[in-house]
């Protein structure tokens, strides 16, 4: 029997750094969610563990190892850990760009995890599913979760949250301007930078995540990756040059290179997506919804 997956692009609504821990690792805050543009998985049982990846022709990828990705490493590890069988045949139509800030390997990761705990009818505590998720990077333990989540220490603390109506009733204008941006190399751009980390939020009852609040937030990375990519930048300049009269957020992704613009008004949006077109023709772009 054959089963169809989706995994989902994760938006960072805020990114902020606020520290390091005893390993040496970036304490973050922010805040995510999830939209419809998404990876389709097809697994099966099989004779051995294989993956096989075809790509949007839209979007242009990096090589992705068919051997070595968070997929196969996660089964291995759950299967391992469990004494399974491990073999899959797995098939997955890439829609996510990669290096993008919007977490695809991460989440066909932790899609893979969910799916090995109902295939195999196992129980397993959040907290050991967390620690799984952790073995392949600390956003899939973010990935973990399809709903609006503030993400708190080294990615690994979570705590579900709600939005606005106006934003839950938003569309997203996501562009990614085919730039692989490494995670590791921004956050260690920032560390050797000395950037200035941000002020913790001490998150109760009183905050409301609107785009009142969101405005006043940042994303940490932005410097970083512009720093690596001044593409990125420019990209921004000309999404806020068009968003000065209507009420919306720009901002860029995780770690990049995707950017995006929040907002109610589709039609504003589409908009932007055109001239977008005038600007580089090469941009892959979306117009998506939160799940």
């Amino acid at each position: 029997m054959e089963y169809i997956l989706y995994s989902q692009a994760k938006l960072n609504l805020f990114l902020h750094l606020i520290g390091r821990n005893e390993k040496n690792y970036h304490l973050i805050q922010s805040v995510m969610h999830f939209t419809d543009l998404s990876d389709k998985i097809y697994i099966k049982k099989s004779d051995e563990l294989k993956v096989k990846f075809v790509f949007n022709d839209d979007i242009i990828f990096p090589q992705i190892d068919e051997k070595n990705n968070s997929m196969i490493r996660i089964i291995q590890t759950f299967c391992k850990k469990f004494d399974l069988n491990e073999n899959f045949s797995i098939f997955v139509e890439k829609n996510i760009p990669s290096g993008g800030g919007l977490g695809g390997g991460s989440a066909n990761g932790a899609t893979i995890l969910k799916f090995l705990q109902k295939y195999y009818n196992l129980e397993i505590s959040q907290k050991e599913q967390s620690e799984l998720a952790l073995t392949i990077g600390c956003d899939a333990v973010a990935c973990l979760h399809n709903e609006p989540i503030l993400v708190e220490g080294a990615g690994e603390i979570i705590s579900k949250y709600s939005f606005d109506n106006k934003i839950y009733n938003s569309y997203v204008l996501l562009i990614y301007p085919q730039i692989f941006s490494s995670s590791e190399k921004a956050y260690t751009s920032f560390k050797e930078n000395h950037y200035e980390f941000s002020e913790e939020i001490k998150f109760d009852n009183d905050i409301k995540i609107d785009l009142k609040f969101l405005k006043k937030c940042r994303n940490d990375l932005m410097q970083c990756a512009i720093k690596f990519f001044p593409q990125i930048g420019e990209l921004l300049d000309f999404l806020n040059s068009k968003s000065d009269s209507e009420d919306c957020l720009v901002r860029m992704s995780g770690s990049g290179s995707s950017c995006f613009v929040l907002s109610e008004n589709r039609n504003f949006l589409t908009q932007i997506e055109k001239e977008l077109k005038v600007l580089n023709r090469e941009y892959f772009s979306l117009i998506c919804k939160f799940v």
